[in-house]
This record gives C-alpha cells, sequence and structure tokens, in this order.
C-alpha cells in the first residue's frame, strides 16, 4: 500500500510497505520515508493542484452567481408585494384606516412583507445573499418599518411574538 505525503522539504514523497522499490531515506521520526524522484509524478501533482486552484475559483465565481440570483428572486417578491399594497400606504405614509385593517387582502400583504423582511435578514447573517445587495435590503428594510401602516402592523401582532432577530435587528437600528 502506497501513501502520497509532502514531505518538510518541500518534495513529495511517498510511505510504501515496499521499501525495495524506491529510494529510502530516514525522515526524523517516521520509520520509512521514501522521496519519489519521478519528475512525471512531480509534474502531474503540480497539474492537479493548479488545477484545484482554477476549480476553487470558478466555484467562487459560481457560488457569487447563485448568491445574486437568489437575490434577484427576493427582489422580485418585494416588488409584488408593494405593487399589491395601496399606494397611500407607500407615497402618502397615512396609517390604515379602520377599514383598510380590516381588510384581510391589505392585512396579507403587509404580514407577507414582514415575513419577507425575517427572511432577508436570515439570508444575510447565513451569509447567502453578496454583502452589496444586503445593504440596499437594510436600508429598505428600515424605511419600509417606518411606514405608518407597515409600524401599526409590527406593534400590534408582532410586537411580542415572533421574528426575534428581526425585532433585535429593528431595535439595534433605532
Amino acid at each position: 500500500m502506497i501513501f502520497l505525503g509532502l514531505w518538510r522539504g518541500g518534495g513529495i514523497i511517498r510511505y510504501s510497505s515496499h521499501v525495495d522499490e524506491f529510494n529510502v531515506r530516514s525522515c526524523g521520526r517516521l520509520p520509512i520515508c521514501v522521496q519519489e524522484t519521478n519528475t512525471w509524478f512531480n509534474h502531474k501533482s503540480i497539474q492537479i493542484l493548479r488545477k484545484g486552484k482554477i476549480m476553487e475559483k470558478q466555484l467562487k465565481e459560481i457560488a457569487q452567481t447563485l448568491k445574486y440570483r437568489l437575490a434577484a428572486e427576493y427582489t422580485a417578491r418585494y416588488q409584488k408585494i408593494v405593487m399589491a399594497l395601496p399606494p397611500k400606504i407607500l407615497y402618502h405614509k397615512e396609517p390604515l384606516s379602520n377599514k383598510e385593517w380590516q381588510d384581510s387582502q391589505v392585512t396579507s400583504v403587509l404580514h407577507a412583507y414582514v415575513d419577507l423582511c425575517a427572511e432577508e435578514l436570515r439570508m444575510h447573517r447565513s451569509g447567502q445573499i453578496p454583502d452589496d445587495v444586503w445593504e440596499s435590503w437594510r436600508e429598505g428594510i428600515l424605511a419600509g418599518f417606518r411606514l405608518p401602516a407597515v409600524r401599526g402592523l409590527w406593534e400590534h401582532y408582532y410586537q411580542g411574538g415572533p421574528y426575534t432577530d428581526l425585532r433585535k435587528f429593528l431595535d439595534e437600528a433605532r
């Protein structure tokens, strides 16, 4: 059986039970240490290491691309939520009337917005989105929670309940 390893001097070594096949030399505490003298083997090892570095770079690029795609999906969700809200909530920054609070459509959309904000925060903390996207989302979340309708929903339904991470984030931002 043959095991490959790196020699402290920088070369590649093989530990083998078949010592008659190799150039044997002493290596400190290891009982048998054999230095590989085959240049083909060393050349192939270097090629494998280079390919590994290239693959590592490609995997990082793919991961970054996937992060941006995920961010685009969440941005599309945000846009659907905003389009479903009455304009006066977004532009006039007015609180909801009692009738609007009773409208399950508006309330459902506001709940979806709070849920989306909590998901975006979790994604940021788990490293699933790029930092530049998070900065934009962060500012949007803080602006959204300054709107009277969102703030009213938050205080009425969520202040003492779920979304502890989002609550802590909002408290720290104040």
